[in-house]
């Protein structure tokens, strides 16, 4: 494993061994002039007016001075040498601590940069980084990423709206023609192949209703939330529960409430209502009639919460999970058909949106969904959701 080594380290050793590459050839310079001026300069003898000394006596008095001489010159040239070394290690460790300031404060920019990238890369598109300051590279940075995000959250922002109204507009001309077929079938003397062909259209119209309603929914699960509230996970599984009883008993499959533990989240009760919904709905209508079953439950995970949606069904190879979490996908990697004539006695088919629902409706909540195999054939599919700290909830 690489280690990571960070960058305001690395400048800090940078300005230090600069500052300790320059002390060096400074005091190699400082060193040899010194040196070359004291090896300039000779001995003067002074000696009394009428004083005679004997040439034996003088050589000999010359050579103990020279010797004098150069013992002091390489003590005083020691001495320089030793406290030039000492000094330059002081000065090194305080060029280390002065790097480290200076690289901390020319740093701390990209540090707001970059939390401020995953809070967006986390779904806060709104996020700003406001950078003030010099008018510097660093500024430009960040004046360039705020101009890049307010783009892509006017992008985002104009693709949700033209779902959401293109849902709306959708919405009309369907409802009517639900009216239509059925004010045509409350007539007691319609054929029986008009009867069975209107209550086949009736179903199409109900599965475009859903594909309509869960475009939108998706629209809006993508878009970060407005306004937050503290969630009782019990009362939002039992009311998801209440939901989907009736399409449980209609698939025959066994509906189970496994260990739900009371736990608090911070979010929207809709949409966390409608992403339990969507497990269960999932479970429902990909599972085994009769012989089959599906099971919610709630618990605590660290500092998370744990919602989990087990359910029979048949065998899903763990190359093909991604694929149930993108819209429309199904197992084969085939394209789901957005309607379709339901024939009499065919089970309840979704609209390929279910877990791509899910999965937009985690994020938003800063969660986190992955579905795993199980060994026996079908699904199970984990939500973490991160808890509400005490702090918050005594406060």
């Amino acid at each position: 494993m690489k280690v990571r080594f960070p960058l305001r380290w690395r400048l800090t050793l940078l300005y230090g061994a600069a500052f300790f590459a320059a002390g060096v050839v400074l005091l190699a310079v400082n060193y040899a002039f010194v040196r070359h001026s004291i090896e300039q300069q000779g001995i003067t003898f002074v000696v009394p007016k009428g004083m005679e000394i004997p040439n034996d006596a003088a050589e000999k008095i010359t050579d103990e001075a020279t010797k004098y001489q150069q013992e002091l010159q390489k003590k005083t040239l020691h001495e320089l040498l030793k406290q030039s070394i000492f000094a330059l290690i002081l000065m090194g460790i305080a060029a280390l601590l002065l790097g480290y300031v200076v690289a901390d404060r020319a740093l701390a920019p990209l540090g707001r940069i970059t939390a401020s990238a995953r809070r967006v890369a986390g779904g806060k598109l709104s996020e700003r980084i406001g950078l003030a300051g010099p008018d510097d590279e660093v500024k430009e940075l960040a004046e360039t990423f705020d101009d890049m995000v307010a783009r892509l959250e006017a992008a985002f922002a104009a693709q949700q709206r033209f779902v959401a109204h293109a849902s709306h507009e959708l919405r009309t001309p369907l409802a009517m023609e639900r009216t239509v077929l059925e004010v045509a079938l409350a007539d007691p003397d319609v054929s029986a192949d008009l009867r069975d062909t209107g209550e086949k259209l009736l179903e199409v119209n109900r599965r475009n209703e859903e594909l309509i309603t869960g475009l939108l929914l998706l629209a809006r699960s993508e878009r970060e939330l407005a306004e937050t509230e503290a969630v009782d996970l019990v009362a939002v599984a039992e009311h998801a529960i209440d939901q989907v009883e009736p399409e449980f008993e209609s698939a025959q499959v066994e509906l189970r409430a496994g260990n739900i533990e009371p736990l608090t989240v911070l979010g929207s009760p809709v949409l966390l209502d409608r992403m339990i919904t969507n497990l269960l709905q999932n479970a429902a209508r990909h599972n085994l009639p009769e012989t089959g079953w599906a099971e919610l439950s709630v618990r605590q995970y660290h500092h998370f919460a744990l919602i989990e949606v087990s359910n029979t069904g048949t065998q899903i190879p763990q190359s093909e999970v991604q694929r149930l979490f993108e819209p429309f996908q199904s197992l084969s990697g085939e394209r789901t058909r957005v309607a379709g004539v339901a024939t009499s006695g065919a089970r309840i088919r979704g609209t390929g949106l279910g877990l791509s629902i899910v999965r937009a409706i985690v994020r938003t909540h800063r969660g986190a969904v992955r579905a795993v195999p199980r060994p026996d054939g079908g699904l199970s599919v984990q939500v973490k959701l991160p808890l509400i700290p005490q702090s918050e909830m005594a406060s």
